[in-house]
């Protein structure tokens, strides 16, 4: 990390409305026609990662904290939300630092496995992520801020998991409990 450059660590209720304003930007930015202004997708996640250059905010990670049911396994997760980098800082590192950054950060609090959903798996598969097949999912579908459902579908082509001790990823039914990140 360059000298004018720091990665903060915040719980989403500490971020100051400036900063949310630039967290919005930023997702805007990175996944134009998705956020609509806001600074979340679904749900407001537990706390961020928020990389910072020169007092711009170039790069962010949400995670949200929570057990997950798996075939009767209980798991203490960490989930990653919307890590996104500027445009014109990818490649840099700074996702695989992010990354790794909240890896020490749930290794420190006895998290199972970090947990994310992902289109592209590039960066993830490089920082150890693997992709779960099969990957039968049950959740609370979120649709423009109102529940509407609970799904159940194999998700097999997004569904990634980094183990955080020497247990893997149990086979079987996985249970959210709650919506999908």
């Amino acid at each position: 990390m360059r000298a004018d450059q720091q990665l903060q660590m915040l719980a989403e209720h500490e971020i100051p409305d400036s900063s949310s304003k630039k967290i919005a930007d930023l997702l805007e930015v990175c996944f134009p026609e998705t956020f609509h202004g806001r600074t979340y997708y679904k749900q407001l996640p537990h706390f961020r990662l928020l990389w910072w250059s020169g007092g711009t905010l170039v790069a962010q990670l949400g995670v949200d904290s929570r057990v997950v049911n798996v075939d009767t396994h209980i798991l203490k997760i960490f989930g990653v939300i919307d890590l996104c980098v500027h445009p014109e800082h990818r490649n840099s590192g700074m996702a695989s630092q992010m990354l790794s950054k909240v890896e020490e950060i749930a290794r420190l609090h006895d998290r199972d496995h970090l947990v994310l959903m992902a289109d592209r798996h590039d960066v993830y598969l490089r920082c150890g992520f693997v992709r779960v097949e099969p990957a039968f999912v049950t959740w609370l579908a979120i649709d423009e801020r109102k529940t509407v459902d609970v799904f159940h579908r194999d998700l097999s082509d997004c569904f990634l998991v980094k183990p955080l001790s020497s247990e893997a990823w149990p086979a079987g039914e996985i249970d959210m409990l709650g919506y999908l990140f």
